[in-house]
């Protein structure tokens, strides 16, 4: 997601223009552009990094720490080209 939101930036999309670009509606544009992942199917994500050009991708990734004294799961998630992930997830 934080890539589909600095290539939009980058570019210097309007979230009208950029749903146009990707084939989705304005409303789409503005809950990815406020990070609500949630509303997100990783089907989904994938076709809008393609529409962008940006190669999906999967990665690892691990939390610093477990919760509730559980150990740290490992996650499974997209990331793209130039998006840092920190101990805890995507920068």
């Amino acid at each position: 997601m934080v890539a589909l939101k600095r290539h939009i930036e980058r570019e210097g999309l309007s979230q009208n223009e950029a749903a146009k670009v990707f084939g989705v509606t304005q409303p789409r544009i503005s809950n990815l552009m406020r990070g609500k992942i949630e509303v997100f199917g990783l089907d989904m994500l994938v076709n809008l990094l393609s529409a962008a050009g940006l190669p999906p991708a999967v990665g690892q990734t691990r939390f610093a720490h477990g919760v509730r004294g559980f150990p740290a799961p490992q996650l499974r998630g997209l990331w793209a080209p130039g998006v840092r992930l920190g101990k805890s997830g995507i920068l």
